[in-house]
């Protein structure tokens, strides 16, 4: 089981990173750019897979496992969702930070 799911995990990734960098190249020639695309492709990259790896775990765990919870289960999607926001809001502050340091840059290159 655990295998599997490894093994899934690892296809998808591979094949990602293999398709997503060649189609990044060819649509973007701009470094610039290529590296804002390259922050949002991995940030689309870990909510997919997060997702994948929901969606094998729940096949293949039992169903009585899943099920008991019952309202703890929707308490426990409160840290996921705190969590979820906080890696947005440190990626927003990232892309914000390597946006402006660009600009700065630029500006003193042309001044």
């Amino acid at each position: 089981m655990i295998w599997t799911v490894v093994l899934i995990y690892a296809a998808v990734a591979s094949l990602w990173i293999l398709l997503s960098d060649r189609l990044l190249g060819w649509l973007l020639p701009d470094p610039a750019q290529m590296l804002l695309a390259s922050t949002f492709k991995g940030w689309l990259f870990v909510l997919l897979t997060s997702m994948l790896l929901f969606v094998l775990m729940r096949r293949m765990l039992p169903a009585a496992s899943i099920s008991a919870g019952g309202a703890g289960a929707r308490s426990n999607l409160w840290p996921l969702l705190l969590l979820t926001l906080l890696v947005a809001g440190v990626t927003a502050a990232a892309i914000a930070y390597t946006l402006q340091q660009h600009q700065s840059r630029e500006g003193a290159r042309l001044l």
